[in-house]
């Protein structure tokens, strides 16, 4: 069974945002108080959101990473309204575990725990654990399928350095975050394919004993020149989640589809290829534009899906 979601924002909840921030400025003058209160407004429009999906059968939502304004630069503990938001986070928990709605995060691409700068090792480590303490504060078990999803991002001076890196510093992630981390094969050809990935991933579980699945990304993959058959290597990927549902991105290119003009790795507004998997059990998270329209539209001209 392929179960399909989208990601964060919800075209046709136009009053409905999650996603509200400001600039460095405004932060700098309204502190904490402001963050707290857009933070609060974000968190109810992200409950109405995952309640809509379940209205229209939609079990797999990526939730954003831009629901706590600025908080790479404070502790979620001293948000003043900080009660308030625990327990809105503990209500969205709760339904999410009742519905089998499946949620997770993908931290920006300035998250790179295997970069050779301390400073952006640390403040990587920092983020990835206030994304920990959210799904936590949710009440949902300690594990991939509530994941949180990251790129290698870096493979200076060679991808075995990196690799290393990223090894060495996975230890320095909250128990949490390391039950939580998932990561994705890369859209640039100097970086890491699927099967690079499987290696760490059985690295990190032989060395720490915990999971590191690989999240597949159709797109992605498709820019490499050496390709293996797409659905081969998601049989591979699969083999990283063990006994969980993997997760899948899924895309169209914009270049090919809708604006010759784009680079290749531009998502498109719509899904045009049919996703196509290996039999069992997916979770696919669809990254386009047009975000839940899209997917609507593909259940649309596809209903056997």
């Amino acid at each position: 069974m392929i179960r399909l979601g989208y990601c964060c924002i919800n075209l046709s909840l136009k009053d409905k945002k999650v996603n509200r921030g400001m600039i460095k400025k405004t932060f700098l003058s309204k502190g904490l108080n402001y963050c707290s209160e857009l933070a609060e407004q974000n968190l109810i429009d992200t409950f109405d959101i995952i309640k809509w999906n379940v209205d229209n059968n939609i079990f797999v939502y990526r939730l954003s990473s831009n629901i706590f304004p600025w908080f790479s630069e404070y502790n979620l503990e001293d948000l003043p309204n900080f009660n308030n938001i625990k327990s809105t986070l503990c209500q969205i928990g709760k339904f999410i575990l009742e519905n089998n709605v499946r949620v997770g995060f993908h931290p920006g691409p300035f998250n790179v725990l295997a970069s050779e700068k301390y400073q952006v090792v640390d403040n990587t480590v920092f983020e990835i654990n206030q994304h920990s303490k959210i799904l936590d504060m949710m009440g949902l078990p300690k594990n991939p399928y509530y994941g949180i999803n990251i790129h290698i991002n870096n493979s200076k001076p060679n991808k075995a350095s990196a690799l290393q890196r990223f090894e060495d510093n996975f230890s320095k992630l909250s128990n949490s975050s390391q039950k939580r981390l998932t990561i994705e094969n890369d859209d640039k050809q100097s970086l890491y394919t699927p099967l690079d990935l499987i290696k760490l991933s059985n690295r990190i579980k032989e060395k720490y004993g915990c999971l590191l699945p690989v999240v597949f990304d159709n797109l992605h993959y498709s820019i490499h020149s050496d390709l293996l058959c797409p659905t081969f290597i998601v049989s591979e990927c699969s083999k990283t989640w063990s006994d969980l549902t993997p997760l899948i991105h899924w895309s169209s290119s914009k270049k090919i589809h809708e604006d010759p003009s784009c680079l290749q790795i531009a998502h498109a507004d719509y899904v045009y290829d049919k996703i196509v998997l290996p039999n069992g059990n997916f979770d696919v998270e669809i990254e386009a534009k047009c975000k839940d329209l899209s997917l609507l539209n593909y259940i649309k001209n596809y209903q056997n899906i």
